[in-house]
């Protein structure tokens, strides 16, 4: 837990990778996902966000579908 903020170019043309940063303490941990000032700050590109969704896998290997909504996507794992 703890360490800085970084955005990293991918090679697929307009795929960021984000490593965000977990705050822990004795209850558990707290993650920002998204603030715009400081990820574009990073070179993120600035987008219009639409709509936010978490959900959680019990089982390990599980992967959800990712649509093709007409947007950019802000995809955390």
């Amino acid at each position: 837990m703890g360490g800085e903020l970084k955005v990293t170019e991918s090679p697929i043309p307009g795929l960021y990778v984000i490593d965000l940063v977990l705050h822990g303490d004795n209850r558990g941990w707290f993650k920002e996902n998204y603030q715009k000032a400081k990820m574009e700050a990073l070179g993120l590109p600035a987008f219009e966000v639409v709509q936010n969704n978490f959900s959680y896998n019990e089982e390990v290997g599980v992967t959800r579908g990712l649509h093709a909504e007409p947007w950019e996507k802000f995809i955390s794992v």
